[in-house]
């Protein structure tokens, strides 16, 4: 009887695409709100690279664990398959405008926000459903 190949060894390619979207579209709607917090004075200008920080890191991590709930296997994989893609991302649009020229500067403590809210979102995914399986006496 042949053996089934396990599909354990796939990274989910679809998931990470979608986790990545989902991340950056989180990030963008994060962002009217630090500058309207900054603007106001409620807190000060040299916050800004923290916030910038912590709301790429806070929006992958909660879009690895809403999008990619149905990844069972290779979490890690989809976690940080999501943070390099975001990642590219961002540095691709800072480099496009000439007025974000400040992102490559930021670009370190960005990508270990992200690479931990990633790391952190594998963590506390877990392995998906798990059925229940009957208690029956085992034959010898």
């Amino acid at each position: 009887m042949p053996k089934k190949e396990r599909k354990g060894g796939e990274i989910p390619w679809k998931a990470v695409a979608l986790s990545a979207a989902g991340g950056l579209l989180l990030y963008l709607l994060w962002q009217p709100l630090w500058a309207l917090l900054i603007h106001r004075e409620t807190v000060g200008p040299g916050m800004a690279p923290v916030f910038t920080a912590m709301s790429a890191g806070v929006s992958l991590l909660a879009a690895v664990l809403i999008l990619g709930r149905r990844c069972r296997s290779r979490r890690l994989a989809l976690g940080c398959g999501s943070a390099g893609l975001f990642l590219a991302v961002l540095l691709l649009l800072s480099l496009g405008y000439n007025r974000a020229s400040g992102f490559p500067i930021l670009l370190p403590g960005t990508a270990s926000a992200v690479f931990g809210g990633g790391i952190l979102a594998a963590m506390m995914g877990g392995g998906g459903k798990r059925t229940a399986h009957p208690a029956g006496r085992r034959r010898r």
